[in-house]
């Protein structure tokens, strides 16, 4: 019930935002200029992977400057974090927190699936 909470929570706080836009799910690396192109195609939100399943759950190293560019094109940016089962989820996400400054982004979300990834 809690997860079912979490994110109906998360939908309302976005949801007005996702509406009016499309949405950008970014993996990697993404310029100041590519936002400003997507951005001309409609797209206004970028959500960001924060943390990733590559060795073993780390955090994403283009996250922070993929926020810094997604905000000076405007975008309204969140991040993600894809958690690795092997680890220990609130040390995962605690990572992100302390890594990843809270004024580059307006939102968090947890990405749950089935890890397919050597490692996690």
């Amino acid at each position: 019930m809690k997860n079912i909470s979490f994110i109906l929570l998360a939908a309302l706080l976005v949801s007005q935002t996702v509406v009016q836009s499309q949405v950008l799910d970014i993996v990697g690396p993404l310029t100041k200029t590519a936002f400003g192109c997507l951005a001309s195609q409609g797209y206004h939100v970028a959500i960001v992977r924060a943390y990733s399943l590559n060795n073993g759950g780390s955090i994403d190293p283009n996250a922070v400057q993929t926020l810094v560019n997604a905000k000076s094109a405007g975008f309204i940016p969140f991040i993600y974090i894809n958690l690795c089962r092997n680890g220990d989820a609130a040390s995962q996400i605690n990572t992100v927190l302390s890594s990843i400054s809270s004024s580059l982004y307006r939102g968090k979300w947890i990405k749950v699936q089935q890890n397919t990834v050597a490692g996690c």
